[in-house]
């Protein structure tokens, strides 16, 4: 009999650490040829939005939030990239730092801060 399990397993912490061992286990069966396929894995950790006076892409998780961008270049625009066929431009207010208000969303958001 053969038979194909979906799961999915969410595991939070506070602890920050630097990697993540995934052991996956066979049947246990010797006579049953064991597969396992891993789909993926979703790695989320706190940053700071540090953009260093350059460019870069972010992702934000979904719901409505709140992010401070740091370092930011002078000559600079934000786009939402969510739909990349689509970028929408981000108005961020003059200066080294700027608040982004992301409002509610039902999906992550992807994020890219253009150097001029």
């Amino acid at each position: 009999r053969i038979s194909q399990r979906d799961w999915q397993l969410g595991v939070v912490t506070t602890a920050k650490p630097a990697s993540l061992r995934l052991t996956l286990l066979p049947s246990g069966y010797p006579t049953y040829t064991t597969s396992i396929l891993l789909d993926s894995v979703e790695w989320m950790r706190p940053v700071a939005l540090n953009f260093g006076g350059a460019g870069a892409e972010f992702w934000t998780p979904a719901g409505a939030w709140s992010f401070t961008l740091s370092n930011l270049p002078a000559n600079r625009t934000l786009y939402d990239v969510t739909d990349p066929l689509r970028p929408v431009k981000i108005p961020l207010n003059a200066g080294a730092t700027a608040t982004l208000h992301q409002s509610a969303s039902v999906a992550p958001r992807r994020y890219a801060l253009a150097r001029l």
